[in-house]
């Protein structure tokens, strides 16, 4: 007992758990609290304006991925280990090079939505200035996760998740326009970037230092290209099924889909979190002791394999109750597409634990080819998938992502030398899929 006791604290008191702990109790809280907005909005507006309003979400947060140009990996590398001058002047490059991208991106996608899309002029701006609040919002995040400092960033983002829902609750009815409401939308979060900035100014001595652009720019970007071309190669997976939906199919269908990673997106927010929390300690671990990283990685990942088949499991048995006692029964066919997609989360949080160990071991190469792979493979089957709604392009992801992960673990364990009797892992969560829907399926 005593062991245990002494084997407790040392858990508690180290910096991964301490870091995934502030993350993780954060971002659930924002996670409900936005949760929460989106049942009121979802009450407020019909299907299609919420449709409306989920699609220029994501078309703000597919411009900030490609802004982004790859640097906030960079910047999470050297706040972990780089002194504060070069992390100062790497930040300010990321500044500047992220006003410049988005505003490219705004005349790119002005043309893009003459010909495929059907948003007016203002929307457009609307995008781009949440791209733009978004863009520095993970720069500077970055440099937080990077240093381990994850309190302010925790704050912040609870303190606006805060404000935006007092304002759904209390101000947000009919009668406003989709554009307004969007406009206060960005308003409200761009206090985020802005408390970060200062809480950096004040506690960790920030300086905007950029003595040569030109120069500076290169020493940041060359080594952040292999990231940028990770984000641009995953664009379809990651941010474009939107796109898809919209094109082949209705803006209604759009925000059913949205509604559906609303619920899974509190899931995909605590993997996120690990792995920011664990990327640092891993990339450490490599560099220290190669076989102690090894060893962790052969007990780790079967425990997270079958855990996360628990939860999902879990998911799918209290859903409907939960969903059906916030929503009215025209929003009952996301039901459907929720119990698909929260499959393809489990399957993406395997593939991301896999990347962050690639990602410790600087397997940039490798991630990269990983990432053509798997854009290659699920980019035609969401395509022919977004014709059947959103509940096609749920089947999309899982069928597609099946098969690239199948690849994946295969390289995977090839290169870590994993044992032969970690591949009997997976036999838990294809029964507990197959049992589920064939059950699920017959009394329907």
């Amino acid at each position: 007992m005593k062991r245990v006791t002494e084997l407790v604290k040392q858990i508690v008191k180290h910096k991964i758990f301490q870091n995934f702990s502030y993350l993780l109790l954060g971002n659930v809280g924002m996670q409900l609290l936005n949760l929460i907005a989106v049942m009121i909005i979802a009450k407020v507006f019909k299907p299609e304006l919420f449709g409306v309003y989920s699609f220029m979400m994501a078309q703000s947060m597919l411009l900030a991925v490609i802004a982004d140009l790859g640097i906030r990996t960079i910047l999470i590398r050297t706040a972990a280990n780089g002194s504060t001058p070069i992390l100062n002047k790497y930040l300010s490059i990321a500044t500047i090079s992220g006003l410049i991208g988005n505003l490219f991106l705004f005349s790119i996608y002005l043309i893009y939505n003459l010909f495929f899309g059907e948003l007016v002029f203002f929307q457009i701006v609307l995008i781009s200035l949440y791209s733009v609040v978004l863009s520095y919002s993970n720069s500077l995040e970055s440099v937080y996760l990077g240093k381990q400092k994850m309190f302010p960033a925790v704050v912040t983002n609870i303190l606006t998740s805060i404000f935006w829902l007092f304002f759904v609750v209390f101000i947000l009815n009919g009668a406003i326009s989709i554009n307004l409401f969007f406009l206060v939308f960005i308003l409200i979060f761009a206090l985020k970037p802005l408390i970060l900035l200062i809480i950096l100014y004040k506690k960790f001595n920030f300086q905007f230092e950029i003595s040569n652009f030109r120069l500076d720019f290169k020493s940041v970007f060359l080594p952040a290209i292999p990231f940028l071309g990770l984000a641009l190669i995953s664009l379809p997976a990651n941010n474009l099924a939107n796109n898809f939906l919209a094109y082949n199919s209705t803006f209604e269908q759009v925000g059913f889909f949205t509604l559906s990673q609303k619920f899974t997106s509190p899931v995909s927010m605590v993997l996120s979190i690990l792995f920011s929390s664990l990327f640092p300690n891993f990339s450490i671990l490599w560099s220290d002791n190669r076989k102690d990283f090894q060893q962790i990685i052969y007990k780790s990942v079967p425990v997270f394999i079958l855990f996360g088949t628990f939860l999902v499991a879990i998911f799918l048995m209290i859903i409907d109750p939960v969903f059906k006692m916030f929503f009215s029964i025209q929003y009952y066919s996301v039901l459907l597409i929720l119990k698909f997609q929260i499959w393809y989360v489990f399957l993406f949080g395997v593939a991301s634990l896999i990347g962050t160990v690639f990602t410790a071991m600087n397997q940039d190469k490798l991630l990269f080819k990983m990432a053509v792979l798997n854009s290659v493979i699920i980019t035609p089957v969401l395509w022919i998938g977004s014709y059947y709604g959103g509940f096609g392009l749920s089947v999309g992801y899982l069928i597609g992502f099946t098969i690239f992960l199948i690849i994946e673990w295969f390289v995977f364990s090839k290169k870590l030398e994993m044992p032969i009797k970690t591949n009997y892992v997976w036999l838990f969560p294809i029964l507990v899929f197959f049992i589920y829907n064939a059950f699920y399926f017959y009394n329907l």
